[in-house]
Order: C-alpha cells, then sequence, then structure tokens
C-alpha cells in the first residue's frame, strides 16, 4: 500500500472547520462596516444616512455576537459530551 492511500480514522477529533461561525463572524465584519459608513455620514452631516448606519451598525453586531456565542456554546456542549 503506497503512503498516499493510508488513512487514520479521527471519529474523536473535531475539525477546524467545525468551530469556525461563518454567519457570526460575517455579521460582526458587517457592523464594522457599518460603524465606518456612521462615521463617514456624521463628518458630512447627513441625519439620514447616519442613523441608517447606527441602526445597522447596532443590528449587525448584536446578532454577530449572539451568534458566536451560541456556537461556542454548542461546540463546548458537544466537545463535553
Amino acid at each position: 500500500m503506497s503512503p498516499m492511500t493510508k488513512t487514520r480514522s479521527h471519529t474523536d477529533n473535531l475539525a477546524l472547520i467545525d468551530n469556525v461561525n461563518g454567519t457570526g463572524l460575517t455579521l460582526l465584519l458587517f457592523g464594522v462596516l457599518g460603524s465606518t459608513w456612521t462615521l463617514n455620514a456624521t463628518g458630512v452631516e447627513d441625519r439620514g444616512w447616519m442613523l441608517a448606519g447606527m441602526i445597522i451598525t447596532a443590528l449587525a453586531l448584536l446578532t454577530g455576537l449572539v451568534g458566536v456565542a451560541r456556537e461556542r456554546h454548542r461546540s463546548r456542549t458537544r466537545k463535553n459530551s
């Protein structure tokens, strides 16, 4: 058997990709982008865009943090069981 065809079983190990929460991290990124949008609107004194940026930033950061926290909790409970 050649070395390229040997496989090992990893039944107990969690893959690194299992611990990555793409949705939560993406929402956190949108929160950071929303904050730059808000700061830019504040600099040009555009109240409408400033309010929209504040709402989008708050929602994206809040849902991103909740998503990351839920994924972390799910990963820990799966690891402990």
